[in-house]
């Protein structure tokens, strides 16, 4: 997840660097958000458990994927 927010990062920031497709810009910010989430959720108190059982069923927890042309 860091390794892939890195190089979509760059790629939106540096001109010089490969553009990164939509779908992975997508991707990248939704994981960053679920990050968050999840972390805002053990701060307050959310048991891991519940957590991790949330987070299995959670919308945003499933990838974007490329269409097929």
């Amino acid at each position: 997840w860091a390794d892939d927010t890195v190089r979509v990062y760059n790629g939106i920031k540096h001109a010089n660097r490969a553009a990164p497709d939509v779908v992975d810009i997508q991707n990248v910010w939704q994981q960053g958000v679920l990050v968050v989430r999840a972390w805002v959720a053990l701060e307050l108190g959310v048991r891991q458990t519940e957590l991790t059982r949330r987070l299995a069923e959670d919308r945003q927890a499933f990838p974007y994927e490329r269409r097929s042309a």
